[in-house]
């Protein structure tokens, strides 16, 4: 006796468990960004404790600002 599984995928999906081609640009472009924000986030600490120039505190800020935003844009992409 034979007993259908509906779970069961149909069609030739590929191997079971390998990376997706998006999935696996997208998490590495993921890993960057996080990478480069936290840091832009400790220079910036570093730089309040030894007092730092202005100069320093704006481009950490800039780069986790911009870090920030492309993780925003990169996260609501990966919604649709």
């Amino acid at each position: 006796m034979t007993t259908h599984d509906p779970y069961q995928l149909t069609g030739d999906s590929g191997p079971v468990g390998g990376p997706s081609p998006d999935g696996s640009r997208s998490g590495a472009v993921r890993s960057v960004l996080w990478f480069v924000l936290v840091i832009s986030l400790v220079g910036n600490m570093v730089a309040s404790f030894v007092s730092g120039a202005v100069l320093v505190h704006l481009v950490c800020g800039v780069v986790a600002g911009a870090s920030l935003i492309a993780l925003a844009m990169e996260r609501l992409r990966g919604r649709r």
